[in-house]
Formats: structure tokens, C-alpha cells, sequence
């Protein structure tokens, strides 16, 4: 067993490990000299570069500073007022966070563009537009939009927990509502509020889909869609300057967690107690109609209006038609499933990427899981920090690291090949099978092991006999969990794909670049609907057999 955690070490160094350690060496080299700033000092030397920086921090702080109180508001409305539907409610928020940001971001852009179909409505009401997403106001709102639900769920499960007993005793002491919640309930769940707002922040900086369709179009340039830009010059300079930019990407978003982490361990706060009770929803009296009114426009637009200009998109003949039946067809539908060859590529393309992808991270990281959680060491605490990084790094950078390690630089060339963007994604989505085994590992009493090994089993065989079938919903959980992202991920294939390797994220955003609004809508209609009918299978097969 000692050999096989060995060899599993080497694995995931020379997978997550060397890429990451070899990007941050060759920003600092070049051909002169082994050590120099000098590849900084050129990428810093152009002033586009230096505004894509500070794009980066204001978008990720704005985004970040709204979508914490966008997410915290809706988690104390539905957690702890008796606004009704709240279980409905609870489901409708979280769905911009399956939805991929660059799709929701074509449906916002279909709803505000510059020929959205608001803007018209309004131009013809008032003769003028709404409003401009392609602008930096519209890329904070439409970012906001797909990562305010980690604040929410942080916020929502802390107030749910919270102990009722001392929001009670300021009342009974004669505090008011407002008071109670500046007093008590706020600081409760401030450690909450401030993971939650971290973990946007490191999320926006490392965002690619939003900023590239949103941005892009105004000219405003944040580092990762900078780095796309420089990767396909296909020159030596675009390349160290990709990866001088790549460095500073990591160091950002890196930044966030790690303080997210230090005030986390640093909080003192007690919200939950041995007899603690839920709290009882506050009642919002004659202002209910009026708070269901808001949550219930905020969920409309937040969630199915961009849907729908999707939708609705993908059924015209061509864009800017007259809103009548004869504009509308499902020959786009049509042409993405059966004539049009890349569509077609990419759909084969995406289910062989995410299937492999899916069944090595759940392998390997189930691996990693048993032995960080049974043998505990100096070995299997590194390897759980090498398997927990590629998810705080962003994607863009560690696509970039792939391209570094395995381009031919070591005597193996991947790239181009549809096993460079398999082995990103096995990096990139580790952490997932780790952590979902890694939970259920620790439900497994030892005893049962042990009395395996005890009738003369071999580890391997008790491995295999008496821990992997106890497992077994926790692997199917962590399968799907890797299959759902990698099947419509953008971010790591813009960098990685060849002639041959497109994937559905870069046929949408391709045929979306190129005017063809229509093939691009009813593609990502069609993922979504597939993704949708995927996790409600899962959904089916893991609880629905725990209930039965």
C-alpha cells in the first residue's frame, strides 16, 4: 500500500504539480537569463495590460460587494421571513449557479444588446434604450447574476442554524426587529457574509465566458480574456506575456481564498449551541405582498427572462425579422442536430471529454480520498492540498500550464489531441471526487476493514469487496459531479482545442462570435435541456433510491 500511495503522489504531482510549478518558472525565464523580472517589466510596459488588471480587481470587487447584498437579502427573506412558496423560492434562486455563465450570458445579451428585445420594446416606447449591457455596469449585473448563490447558501444555512435563543433574549429585553439584527443576527453571520463575498471575488476574477461575450464586445478586457487574446497570436512574446498575466490571474484570485480561509479560522462566532431551536420566521405583516412582489421580479429576471430571450432566439429565421409566426422556425434545432457538422462534432466530442474525464477523477480522486483519510501523513496531506489547488486556480491560467508541460517540451506532445483537454479536466475538477469520497470514507468505521483483513484479505481485495460497495453512491455522486461541468466547459477548451477537439462551449461561443445568434441559441437551449434532464436522472438514481 505504501508503494501504490507513492506512485499515487507522482500522479497527481506530475499532473497538478510540475504544470503549476513550471508556469510560475518560466514567467520568470527567458532565453538570456535563468531569473528576470523581464517578461513582467514587457507585459507591464503596455498600458492595455495594466487596464485589464485593474478591470479584473474593480470587476471582481463590484461583483463581488453586489452579490453579497444581492444574496444575502434573498437568504434572510427566505430563511427567516413567512414569505410564501419559500421552499419554490429556495430551488428558483440556485438555478443561475448550474446554468453556464456564458450561456446566461448570451440571454442577457439578447434582452439588453443593442437590438435586445427590451431595448426595442423600449426604444419604440420612449425612443431611447434601456440600457447598454456591453458596458461595465452590464458586466457587473450579468457576472453578479451567476455567482451570487454561493452567498446565498452560506448566508441562507447560517441563518437557518442560527441559535433562536439570543435573537429571543433582545427581544425579550425589549429591542426591536432592526435592532436584533444589527445586534445579534448580523455579527452571527458575518464570518458567512464574508466567506461567501471571498469566494465571488476569487470566482470573478477568474471568469471567462461572461467577460469575453459581454465585455469583449465594448472593448473592455479583463486578464483572462486577455490571455485568449495573447495565446492566439501563436508567438513567442504572446506567450510569455500570457503567462506573465497568467501568474498575476493566480496570485488574485489566490489572494481572496486565502484571506477567506484566514478570517474564516480566525471567526470566534458560536451560531449553532447544544439546545438551540429554529428560529421562527418573522412575520412581514401588510409588507408580504410587497417583499413577494420583489423576490418574485428579481427570480423573473434573474432567471427566466434571459432563458427565454434564449429560447425565443433560437426559434427565428433571422435576426431583426418582424415579431410575427412566419419569423419563427425549428429548422435551427434541425441543422444543429443533423446537418451541421461542428454541432454535431462538438456534441460527440463534449459526451467522450466528459465521460472519460468523469470516470478518471472519480478513480483517481476516490484514491486520494481513501488514502488521505486513512493514512495520515506528511505524503497524503500533500497530495490533498495538490488536489484541493487546480479548483482555487483559474481556469484559464491552468490551461496554460497544460500547454507548457505537454507541448512537446518533455518528449510528449499532446497538444491538439483530445488528451490535453482530458487531462486539464481531470486536474481541474479533483477536488470534486476528493472531497465527495472523501465524506464517505469517514462514515466507514474501520472495524469493518479490519475484520476483512482479519480472515486473511489481502488490503486490495478488502478494498474491493468491502469499501467500494459502501462507496458506491458517493462515487456515482462524484461522477456526475465531474460529468455536469466538463460536458459544457468553456474556459480551459477555448485554450486547448485543436481542428479536431471542439467542444460544445467553443462551437456556442464560436458560431455566437460569428453573427450566427440563431445556431447558438438553439445549441445552448439544447445543452441546457440535456444538462437539466442529466441531474434530475442523477437526482432520481442517488435520493429517490434513499427514500424508497
Amino acid at each position: 500500500m505504501k508503494i501504490l500511495s507513492l506512485v499515487l503522489f507522482i500522479i497527481i504531482f506530475i499532473l497538478i504539480g510540475a504544470p503549476l510549478i513550471l508556469l510560475l518558472m518560466d514567467s520568470f525565464h527567458t532565453e538570456d537569463s535563468f531569473f528576470t523580472l523581464k517578461n513582467y517589466t514587457d507585459t507591464f510596459s503596455r498600458r492595455s495590460n495594466i487596464r485589464s488588471a485593474v478591470n479584473t480587481l474593480n470587476l471582481a470587487v463590484l461583483t463581488a460587494l453586489f452579490s453579497t447584498l444581492v444574496g444575502s437579502v434573498l437568504a434572510w427573506i427566505i430563511a427567516r421571513t413567512d414569505i410564501p412558496g419559500k421552499s419554490l423560492l429556495k430551488t428558483l434562486v440556485m438555478v443561475p449557479y448550474m446554468i453556464p455563465p456564458f450561456i446566461g450570458a448570451m440571454g442577457w445579451m439578447f434582452l439588453f444588446g443593442r437590438a435586445g428585445y427590451i431595448n426595442k420594446i423600449w426604444e419604440h416606447l420612449f425612443g431611447h434604450r434601456l440600457f447598454n449591457i456591453h458596458s461595465f455596469a452590464g458586466l457587473v449585473l450579468v457576472l453578479s447574476m451567476y455567482v451570487y448563490p454561493p452567498v446565498f447558501i452560506t448566508v441562507y444555512t447560517a441563518l437557518v442554524n442560527m441559535d433562536a435563543s439570543l435573537e429571543e433574549a433582545g427581544r425579550i429585553c425589549g429591542a426591536r426587529l432592526f435592532r436584533v439584527m444589527r445586534s445579534i443576527s448580523l455579527p452571527l453571520v458575518l464570518p458567512s457574509i464574508m466567506s461567501g463575498t471571498l469566494l465571488v471575488f476569487a470566482m470573478s476574477a477568474s471568469n471567462f465566458g461572461i467577460p469575453a461575450i459581454i465585455g469583449m464586445p465594448a472593448r473592455i478586457h479583463v486578464l483572462t480574456t486577455r490571455i485568449m487574446s495573447y495565446m492566439a497570436t501563436g508567438t513567442e512574446r504572446g506567450l510569455s506575456r500570457a503567462i506573465s498575466l497568467s501568474v498575476i490571474l493566480i496570485a488574485i484570485a489566490l489572494g481572496g481564498l486565502m484571506l477567506n480561509n484566514y478570517l474564516v479560522s480566525k471567526s470566534k462566532f458560536t451560531i449553532i449551541s447544544g439546545k438551540s431551536t429554529r428560529p421562527a420566521d418573522i412575520k412581514l405583516g401588510k409588507f408580504k405582498p410587497l417583499v413577494a412582489v420583489f423576490v418574485w421580479i428579481f427570480v423573473v429576471f434573474a432567471v427566466f427572462l434571459p432563458m427565454f430571450s434564449l429560447a425565443l432566439t433560437s426559434l427565428w429565421k433571422a435576426w431583426g425579422l418582424p415579431f410575427k409566426l412566419s419569423s419563427f422556425t425549428l429548422r435551427n434545432y434541425y441543422k444543429v442536430l443533423f446537418v451541421d457538422s461542428d454541432t454535431k462534432i462538438a456534441l460527440k466530442n463534449s459526451f467522450i471529454f466528459a465521460i472519460i474525464s468523469a470516470t478518471f477523477v472519480t478513480i483517481l480522486g476516490s484514491l486520494v480520498a481513501y488514502f488521505t483519510v486513512r493514512w495520515k501523513g506528511n505524503l497524503s496531506r500533500t497530495m490533498d492540498m495538490l488536489a484541493t489547488l487546480p479548483q482555487a486556480i483559474p481556469g484559464t491560467a491552468l490551461a496554460v500550464a497544460m500547454i507548457l508541460v505537454w507541448s512537446g517540451r518533455f518528449g510528449l506532445n499532446l497538444y491538439n489531441t483530445m488528451w490535453i483537454i482530458i487531462v486539464a479536466y481531470t486536474a481541474r475538477y479533483l477536488f470534486f471526487a476528493v472531497r465527495t469520497v472523501a465524506g464517505a470514507v469517514k462514515q466507514i468505521h474501520v472495524s469493518l476493514e479490519e475484520a476483512g483483513r482479519s480472515v486473511g484479505s489481502k488490503p486490495l481485495k478488502v478494498l474491493k469487496d468491502i469499501t467500494i460497495p459502501i462507496l458506491k453512491p458517493a462515487l456515482i455522486s462524484s461522477w456526475a459531479l465531474v460529468f455536469m461541468p466538463t460536458f459544457r466547459e468553456l474556459t480551459i477548451s477555448i485554450l486547448l482545442y485543436g481542428p479536431t477537439t471542439k467542444t460544445i462551449g467553443v462551437t456556442i461561443y464560436g458560431l455566437q462570435e460569428g453573427g450566427e445568434y440563431q445556431m447558438a441559441s438553439a445549441f445552448a437551449t439544447i445543452v441546457l435541456l440535456i444538462a437539466f434532464v442529466l441531474q434530475f436522472v442523477v437526482n432520481r438514481c442517488l435520493f429517490g433510491r434513499r427514500q424508497s
